[in-house]
């Protein structure tokens, strides 16, 4: 009987994924474990958002597979197709974690090459429509959209949307903070795509000031972008955007703002 409670409940699970595909997406010599989620309300070619990853206490290679399950299905039922790469070097992905200590603008840089990396391959998928792609960040991975937006310039790149952006390098004698303000001064000045930036007041990595500070510099070297920082979430901000019960309060700026862009 147990047996038979396991099998069903295996069956069940796979056919409540049938939507979900994992791929390893062509990086050079490596390869990007990379998780699709299909919309199942619209039609094909569906256009596109690419979800970037941040990163835990854990080193790359122990990292699990992003899936942010709850923004994806956000994403799905505005008919969108979602893509989560993981990028080099992180959980199935073939390669090493490329990153400077505490060059944190080549850090992005580098970063960013997974993601064009990823955009180039999901592009001509044919249930894709390559000419409307949207890049979300969390963490890290925020903060490599933001990169990626200054060096490539791709047209079907519509919008940035940044959620907790940035890189924290506490201790070793780096001071990380301004290194992150010299980045973001770098990144504004190099890219008009637009984007939205949501920290919560409340984020243990990125707090109130620091969110301000990092946004102020990007939009005066050139930055097209929003700010928005919400009133505090939870114990921790910074999980804002990988909470369920976060998405209640970005989900309404989010889709605002797709539907401009």
């Amino acid at each position: 009987m147990n047996a038979l409670i396991l099998i069903v409940a295996l069956l069940f699970s796979l056919s409540s994924q049938a939507e979900e595909l994992v791929i390893n997406l062509p990086h050079g010599s490596h390869t990007l474990q990379t998780t699709i989620f299909l919309p199942t309300k619209s039609s094909k070619p569906y256009p596109l958002v690419i979800i970037n990853h941040g990163k835990g206490d854990n080193d790359a290679d122990e990292e699990p597979r992003f899936r942010a399950s709850i923004a994806s299905q956000f994403f799905n039922e505005l008919g969108y197709a979602v893509a989560l790469p993981m990028r080099e070097g992180f959980a199935g992905s073939s390669g090493w974690e490329r990153a400077e200590a505490c060059d944190m603008e080549k850090t992005g840089l580098l970063q960013a090459e997974s993601i064009e990396s990823a955009v180039k391959y999901l592009s001509t998928l044919p249930y894709i429509n390559p000419e409307r792609i949207i890049l979300v960040g969390y963490s890290y991975g925020g903060f490599a959209s933001l990169a990626y937006a200054s060096v490539y310039k791709n047209p079907n790149i519509k919008a940035v949307i940044n959620f907790s952006g940035g890189i924290s390098r506490r201790g070793g004698g780096c001071i990380w903070t301004d290194e992150l303000l010299d980045a973001v001064t770098s990144f504004g000045k190099n890219t008009d795509t637009p984007s939205l930036w949501i920290y919560a007041e409340n984020d243990s990595l990125f707090p109130e000031w620091l969110a301000q500070g990092m946004h102020l510099r990007y939009k005066l070297a050139g930055g097209n972008s929003a700010l928005v920082i919400t009133p505090p979430y939870s114990n921790d901000g910074h999980n804002l955007f990988i909470d369920p019960a976060g998405l209640k309060i970005w989900q309404d700026v989010v889709e605002f703002f797709l539907s401009k862009v």
